[in-house]
């Protein structure tokens, strides 16, 4: 009996095994059966252990948003991570206030004309340009309404003042045209001019060739003759030639000679003047005296004659260095008013340095 239930079994595993091996040959069987019987007869060699862990190997991976895949210490960054704040507004009174100290021009829209100018904004501020600081160019004094044209459009002005209290920021459009003239310029240039208004103090002179431009022109550069009002030389609207003697861009502020294109009386009369003996020395002189003997490149001023000349009369201190030629040092003339006072001074200077010297000194330096 042992030996027919081993002959019964082995002829029955080969049997099974034969049929595997030619399953999908036998006609019998269609595609769909031999398929559900290769799938069991694999499933059936594996271990039974292992059976559902090969067939979780077998799904596809779950997919994570990019959201979901970042890393949990990104995660945690991303939530502490302060937002950004966004920066500071600016004060608009201060960019004013900041643009008048430095002379800027700034660009302003025309909001709307009125009688006495424009009224124009400013960034978020309001501020005003009065006609008579229009472009000279620009203005028409018969009628102000031709220029309606400019209602929205926008136009170069710099800050006269500010007062953020009042709300009021007062602007000059001429004020950019005579920055941009007064910058192709330079001193000793030689304008012709109109003279617009006489002052105490001088004249104020309009150039012909720069409407923009006026300056002024100080009494004491008016004539090298004596006068005691300034209505004595010069009337509004004479034509006059000047010099350029100072420029300021910034502040648009220009000054203006008219005696330094006339020979000084002085430089051609100096011979001919009487010398006496020194009565009294003037203030002015005496500064000069003791401003020389503290000089270390001074070793002695002496003081010389002494002469009144009316008829030449200085308004303000002048020194002049004389050809005369001295053993050692130099002879200078100073002048105040009508007094001329001789003074000899002893020097190792070179001339030149000399009259740079003198130069400092006539103007207090």
């Amino acid at each position: 009996n042992r030996e027919y239930k081993q002959f019964f079994a082995t002829a029955y595993f080969f049997h099974n095994s034969r049929r595997m091996q030619l399953g999908s040959a036998l006609p019998s069987q269609t595609p769909v059966q031999q398929h559900q019987q290769n799938a069991r007869w694999t499933h059936s060699k594996l271990p039974r252990q292992n059976h559902r862990k090969n067939l979780m190997h077998t799904r596809l991976p779950r997919v994570l948003p990019p959201a979901a895949q970042q890393k949990p210490q990104q995660q945690a960054q991303t939530a502490t991570k302060p937002l950004a704040r966004p920066p500071p507004r600016a004060d608009p009174w201060a960019i004013v206030k900041k643009a008048q100290q430095g002379s800027e021009t700034l660009a302003v829209e025309v909001k709307s004309l009125n009688r006495g100018g424009l009224v124009v904004g400013v960034g978020e501020i309001s501020g005003f340009i009065p006609f008579k600081e229009m472009s000279a160019q620009r203005i028409q004094k018969e009628d102000y309404q031709d220029l309606a044209y400019l209602v929205g459009q926008k136009i170069e002005a710099k800050v006269l003042s500010v007062d953020s209290e009042a709300g009021r920021v007062l602007l000059s459009e001429k004020r950019v045209a005579q920055s941009q003239a007064l910058s192709r310029m330079k001193v000793g240039d030689i304008k012709r001019g109109v003279v617009r208004n006489v002052e105490d103090y001088g004249a104020f002179v309009t150039l012909t060739d720069v409407p923009s431009v006026s300056g002024l022109v100080h009494k004491s550069e008016l004539s090298w003759d004596t006068f005691m009002n300034v209505d004595d030389v010069i009337k509004a609207g004479d034509k006059v030639t000047v010099k350029v003697l100072d420029i300021d861009p910034v502040a648009c502020r220009i000054s203006f000679s008219i005696k330094q294109l006339q020979q000084d009386p002085l430089t051609q009369t100096l011979d001919t003047v009487t010398w006496g003996a020194t009565k009294s020395i003037p203030e002015d002189i005496q500064q000069v005296i003791d401003r020389l003997n503290v000089q270390e490149s001074i070793m002695e001023v002496i003081i010389m004659q002494q002469a009144v000349e009316s008829h030449l009369f200085s308004q303000e201190l002048q020194l002049f260095l004389t050809k005369t030629e001295i053993p050692g040092g130099f002879l200078v003339v100073a002048r105040s008013g009508s007094t001329l006072q001789q003074l000899q001074i002893r020097s190792n200077l070179p001339r030149e340095d000399m009259k740079d010297l003198l130069a400092r000194i006539a103007r207090m330096e």
